[in-house]
């Protein structure tokens, strides 16, 4: 005699990626935010769990250079229509987002951007007004000193201002920030620093492939 036998259920419920341990979670973030950092605020984004194994966006300092967005540039006068936020293109895959929200033009002047990926603000418009150093994906900022060793050096700081006179920035391995202006004058500084130092070269120096705002 034949037997039937009740079919078996099967189970569709997928893994739960939410309660991963946190040891292959914690691995999976340091992969990300070694190949982008946008990726790891993508990767947080998912849920707590994966926040609470992956570091924190705004622990860390600006110029940890783990999280610089050198991947990404910053194009002059480029918004969205929604909240007048900047647009950033990934140079590798012409990937275009807008993770940061312009500041109040009256608070904040644009100057432009370094090689990392970071944004150079301007705290107001005098010449006592300290500048700023953005990381646009993390919200992270680190002030810098005032414009005034510029304009007292030099009439740069009007064309730093007004003209967009920079032509490239970047940041070293020792935390100094370069900008590098029309005539080929440097102007450095630290975190921290009084003043910038600012510095002439009678040869020509190359541009550090940062992009400026018009």
């Amino acid at each position: 005699m034949a037997t039937s036998s009740a079919p078996r259920s099967r189970s569709h419920k997928g893994r739960d990626w939410a309660n991963l341990d946190a040891g292959p979670a914690g691995l999976i973030a340091e992969r990300v935010l070694s190949n982008d950092v946008v990726d790891l605020v993508r990767f947080r984004a998912v849920c707590r769990p994966w926040r609470a194994c992956s570091a924190h966006l705004r622990a860390q300092g600006v110029l940890d250079q783990r999280f610089h967005p050198r991947r990404w540039i910053m194009l002059p006068g480029t918004f969205n229509d929604v909240r007048h936020r900047r647009c950033f293109m990934n140079v590798f895959t012409s990937e275009r987002i807008y993770p940061w929200e312009t500041p109040d033009p009256y608070t904040f002047h644009v100057i432009g951007s370094t090689s990392e990926g970071l944004v150079i603000l301007l705290l107001g418009r005098r010449i006592t007004d300290v500048v700023q150093l953005l990381n646009p994906m993390t919200g992270q900022v680190t002030d810098l000193p005032p414009a005034t060793k510029l304009l007292s050096l030099s009439d740069e700081y009007q064309s730093f201002v007004h003209d967009n006179d920079l032509r490239g920035a970047g940041v070293t391995n020792d935390s100094t920030v370069v900008l590098c202006f029309e005539s080929f004058s440097l102007a450095v500084a630290k975190p921290g620093d009084k003043c910038w130092t600012h510095l002439h070269s009678r040869d020509r120096i190359a541009s550090m492939a940062a992009s400026t705002v018009p």
